[in-house]
This record gives structure tokens, sequence and C-alpha cells, in this order.
């Protein structure tokens, strides 16, 4: 971490704005990562509520 301070603070002002510029991208880009993941999960179970509802039908009838 030290090391990363003394690199952003050789690069002056310029460093500054490429460290808050990255950690935005991460952190956009880890909220980004999540959301799909989200959607992903969402869409299994969906998938996989739909097939009991039908196996459920069948049994029952």
């Amino acid at each position: 971490m030290e090391q990363l301070l003394a690199c952003v603070e050789q690069l002056g002002p310029w460093g500054w704005v490429l460290a808050i510029v990255l950690g935005l991208g991460v952190l956009l880009g880890t909220a980004w990562g999540l959301l799909r993941f989200g959607l992903f999960v969402m869409v299994i179970g969906q998938q996989l509520n739909k097939k009991q509802k039908e196996d459920f039908e069948k049994r029952s009838n």
C-alpha cells in the first residue's frame, strides 16, 4: 500500500487523478459483475421454479 502511495505522489496531481479513475473503474466493474451474477441466479431460480411446478402438476394429475 505504501509503495502505491509513493508511486502516486511521484506522478503528482495526475497520479491522484489516475488513482481515483482506477478506483472508480474497479468499483464499477465489481458492481457490474455482481449485478450480472444476481440476474443469472434469478433466471436460474425462475427456471427451476417453473420445472418444479410442472413436475408437481404432473404428479397431482
